[in-house]
């Protein structure tokens, strides 16, 4: 019952709290008193009231009932769901007190609260908001008690408010970062950014490391190839080459007894001897990469043999 009772008080606040004399010669009743409560049905309309809690009439028009008069209004704890109204400082311009806290509010918190500039208390704690706090919120010069706690609020806590207010104003909001609350800024967006690139560069690394293995590949095979073909072409140019330099020193070859008796030894002094020191005037065949050179040799009581 308590708890009904003050519901409909604040209910009444914000439909009755103020009734202002008014000259009845000044407008039409009904046109200003349409005006009187366009706000509060906006107010509603905006947000959503699952369980019905907010049982306003709006089929009263009689003057002078301002919601300009609405100063307080304690709408906690009735499950209203919804986004804030950014309009709501346009609809009530001089709020001193808000506490919207123990509902299902989501969405971010407007900037445009920072518009109430005779607000001294906002508590929107116990809510699903989120997003970044607003820093325009350090605009209100007159704010005593903050209380943001338990959303999903992210980001880092402006430094005006993080000065004015401690950490429990912001506590049960793991995305926030920043003083006062423990939570460095940058750590956890640093590192998820950092496995981003990590991750990046490593697929880039192995399709460039790929990339350069096949062409090194593709260079290797090729330079094989050509010296493949090459050396196979070298080798039948310089088999020509020998058969042709074995055919130009037929004249000059020479007949070389057979041995009848295998040499036993041969001095090394005897054969330099004997070929003047392997000249060139003793050279029976021209050397090539087939067959060395050979020399025509006479050892002393020995037949001429070649070497």
């Amino acid at each position: 019952m308590t708890g009904r009772w003050h519901l409909n008080f604040t209910l009444s606040v914000l439909l009755l709290l103020v009734v202002l004399p008014t000259d009845a010669s000044a407008a039409p009743s009904g046109a200003v008193g349409e005006d009187d409560v366009r706000c509060v049905r906006e107010l509603k309309q905006s947000i959503g009231d699952p369980d019905g809690r907010l049982d306003w009439n709006f089929s009263n028009t009689t003057a002078g009932f301002y919601c300009s008069g609405a100063n307080a209004p304690d709408l906690s704890g009735n499950s209203l769901s919804g986004s804030i109204p950014s309009a709501l400082c346009d609809w009530l311009p001089y709020l001193v007190k808000l506490d919207l806290s123990g509902n299902r509010f989501s969405g971010p918190i407007p900037p445009e609260l920072s518009n109430c500039s005779f607000l001294n208390s906002l508590d929107l704690s116990s809510n699903d908001l989120s997003g970044q706090i607003p820093s325009s919120l350090s605009r209100l010069d007159r704010l005593k008690n903050l209380s943001l706690s338990h959303n999903h609020l992210s980001g880092e806590i402006p430094a005006s408010l993080s000065s004015s207010f401690p950490s429990s104003v912001f506590e049960g909001n793991d995305g926030l970062c920043g003083h006062p609350v423990s939570s460095r800024c940058g750590s956890r967006s640093l590192t998820r950014t950092g496995l981003i690139i990590v991750i990046a560069a490593g697929v880039f690394g192995a399709i460039a490391s790929l990339v350069l293995a096949y062409f090194i590949w593709r260079c290797y095979f090729s330079s094989d190839t050509k010296q493949k073909k090459t050396s196979h072409a070298a080798s039948g140019e310089e088999g020509r080459l020998w058969a042709t330099r074995l055919w130009a020193s037929h004249n000059r070859m020479v007949s070389v007894s057979l041995f009848q008796k295998p040499i036993v030894k041969v001095k090394l002094a005897d054969l330099l001897k004997a070929t003047g020191d392997f000249h060139s005037d003793h050279i029976v065949v021209a050397g090539s990469s087939r067959v060395g050179t050979a020399y025509k040799a006479v050892l002393p009581l020995m037949a001429p043999l070649s070497r």
